[in-house]
């Protein structure tokens, strides 16, 4: 039973290479309600496709919405 945040997170990084992962993210590096340090990290994490950890750490309402979506 899927029940844990963190194989969620494990499985969004799973989901998508690179290139779609930097699309899928744009908001969480390219905003301006960030600081620099947070843009240059959440852009390296969704460079090495860690979909899930960008949502996580940038993104936490979406990745709480999705959470509760997927363990139904």
């Amino acid at each position: 039973m899927k029940t844990n945040r963190k194989e969620y997170e494990q499985y969004l990084n799973e989901l998508y290479d690179s290139e779609t992962c930097l699309e899928k993210t744009e908001h969480c590096w390219a905003g301006n309600d960030k600081t620099k340090d947070e843009k240059e990290s959440a852009l390296r994490l969704a460079e090495l496709s860690q979909y899930g950890t960008v949502l996580r750490y940038y993104d936490p309402i979406a990745f709480i919405v999705g959470y509760n979506e997927w363990k139904e």
